[in-house]
């Protein structure tokens, strides 16, 4: 209806600044709305109210983004949320909208007319819409980022090309757009094509339009969104949020505006999907996801291959399954991890020695038989769409030698996923030390020294306040939030500040206050440079996450055939034989329930 644009510990991802990796239920109940709390938009909802907007006193919205139910709603309320029922409408009138045609730039367009209604200020029927828009944080999209910024997107080359060529067309828009408004600023313009780019709403009657609410939903990539955004097919309008399960007070509303893999979504949404556990943020499952699984080879993978033989096993998997090997070879997961998959036949091919006399045939073979199972979308000149299906278990290896190629095969995938995910975790240090740095530069830029800090009574400013751990005792938070500053005790060191999100007063450490530096440019640049370093580990995190899993499904098979294979207890091996068997078939029946 819309499309808006343990034999050892293998695998293990660690968890860079606090993006846990694993996929897991919440210990605690969630927490009610977004970290940065909700936006201030009195303004915005008397406005659509006049225009007639239904279902605002439903919602709350998220400072930066996001859409939540309120926590307490009247029983004729939740009456309205229930399957099928159109909960939110906002009218035709209340959107700021460009007509679409074949030969004309959409986004463009849209940026363009929202930048008119800006230049109006007062006298725009817009204006209580603009002034909330122009109030987002977006700072941390990858419109705005530099160089440097960029270059921690190198192990995730796919969206860093993508970021390249992303800021590449917003530069051509923004020159096209300074000729066509000379009085609008270069930062406006780029601005409102970032406001363009993740939220306009686009539909099968609406060619691009920012509808205000609606455009405030975060994309749901699990397969199973509880609403829908829609028109009904009336270009019109309203634009309405229908129900597609019953909804619970306190939930957040996600839409699917796009089939988005998480790489797509830090492109043009600036966002990474994930749930809070406590103070630990942890990926959620993208039903649409794909991470590129790189493949190095070494000489010794050949080993019993004769030249002619790898020439012939490459020339073959580049015409059957379309991996050219003497090239920047990948695999794509999780797809190419599950049976129907490329990648144990893939390293089984490669390990499995043949002889040089009739190559070619053999190969053919060999191929034929090793990716019997694999999804024909995932073979070269494959059609249709990749889906999970079910595949049976082929017998576990029955001898010695074939546990022994067995377990070379899968050294050889998992040295490749411990590759990745050593180059993501290098990566989230870099930058994690990369911010560190900035805020030691921004701090020694400043004027003031922490001897010229003097505390003002009754400022509002930002402070860490005391948060309970899981363990049950208390310590710095790792978030600041706004506060009042009620009394000072110097000789103490401690300030009695009140948070005006929910009116506590705490006793805190004097050094707990953010002191604002004298250069405000300095302080910007800090928080964007912390913002987009935390987007980007966000994004490691949750490829990780991918990786590790699909690493997982296989290591049960490995780490009990690798011990088959050293111990010399005859006893014991033919206990782990059994083991052996229950893994191999705990594989496939995993996989299975994935699918």
């Amino acid at each position: 209806m819309s499309d808006r644009r343990q034999k050892g510990k293998r695998c293990k991802v660690s968890r860079p600044a606090g993006f846990a990796t694993a996929e897991k239920k919440p210990r605690v109940k969630q927490q009610y709305g977004p970290q940065e709390g909700f936006a201030s938009e009195k303004r915005l909802r008397l406005w659509l109210k006049d225009l007639g907007a239904r279902g605002l006193d439903l919602v709350e919205l998220g400072s930066k983004s996001g859409v939540w139910l309120k926590l307490k709603l009247r029983d004729s309320q939740r009456g309205t949320l229930s399957t099928g029922q159109k909960f939110l409408e906002i009218p035709k009138r209340a959107w700021i909208t460009v007509p679409g045609t074949d030969d004309v730039d959409v986004e463009e367009s849209l940026a363009a007319e929202l930048l008119k209604e800006k230049s109006k200020g007062t006298k725009s029927k817009f204006e209580p819409y603009v002034d909330f828009l122009w109030r987002r944080d977006l700072v941390q999209h990858p419109i705005f980022w530099t160089q440097e910024e960029i270059s921690w997107l190198s192990r995730c080359k796919e969206v860093q090309n993508a970021v390249l060529a992303l800021q590449e067309l917003t530069q051509q828009r923004v020159e096209r757009l300074r000729q066509k408004l000379p009085g609008a600023s270069e930062d406006d313009i780029r601005f409102a094509l970032c406001l363009v780019e993740c939220r306009a709403i686009t539909t099968s009657s609406v060619a691009g339009a920012f509808v205000p609410v609606l455009d405030h939903f975060r994309n749901d990539s699990s397969g199973d969104p509880a609403i829908l955004v829609g028109d009904d097919g009336l270009a019109s309008g309203p634009m309405v949020a229908v129900a597609l399960a019953d909804l619970e007070p306190g939930m957040e509303l996600r839409n699917c505006f796009d089939s988005v893999s998480n790489q797509e979504l830090f492109t043009q949404y600036g966002e990474v999907q994930l749930r809070m556990d406590g103070e630990d943020a942890l990926p959620e499952v993208n039903a649409y996801n794909e991470v590129p699984l790189p493949l190095r080879l070494l000489p010794e993978h050949w080993k019993g291959n004769s030249e002619g033989v790898k020439e012939a096993k490459v020339e073959l998997l580049q015409r059957r399954i379309g991996i050219d090997l003497s090239s920047e070879a990948f695999l794509r997961l999780p797809m190419d991890a599950m049976p129907s998959g490329r990648l144990l036949p893939l390293v089984r091919f490669i390990q499995r020695p043949l002889p040089a006399a009739g190559k070619e045939a053999a190969c053919e073979q060999l191929f034929d038989s090793l990716f019997k199972d694999c999804h024909p979308s995932l073979l070269s000149g494959g059609t249709g769409q990749w889906e999970p299906e079910a595949v049976e278990a082929p017998p576990a290896p029955a001898n010695a030698e074939e546990l022994h190629m067995e377990v070379q095969a899968r050294k050889l995938a998992a040295d490749w996923y411990e590759n990745l995910i050593g180059n993501y975790n290098r990566m989230s240090e870099r930058i994690q030390q990369d911010i560190h740095d900035n805020v030691l530069e921004t701090s020694s830029s400043s004027s003031s020294s922490p001897g010229d800090f003097k505390i003002e009574l009754a400022e509002i400013t930002n402070a860490y306040y005391k948060a309970k751990r899981k363990d049950g005792s208390t310590g710095k938070s790792r978030k600041a939030k706004e506060c009042r500053v009620l009394s000072s005790s110097p000789s103490e060191g401690t300030v009695v500040v009140q948070f005006l999100e929910n009116g506590v007063r705490h006793t805190i450490p004097e050094d707990w206050i953010i002191k604002k530096t004298a250069k405000g440019a300095d302080s910007q640049d800090s928080h964007a440079k912390r913002s987009r370093g935390l987007l980007a580990m966000a994004l490691l995190a949750c490829q990780g996450s991918v990786v590790e899993a699909c690493c997982q499904l296989m290591m049960g098979v490995l780490q009990v055939g690798e011990g088959i294979l050293e111990s010399k207890n005859k006893k014991d091996r033919a206990q782990m034989a059994q083991e052996l068997q229950a893994a191999w078939q705990q594989e496939y029946d995993l996989s299975q329930s994935e699918a």
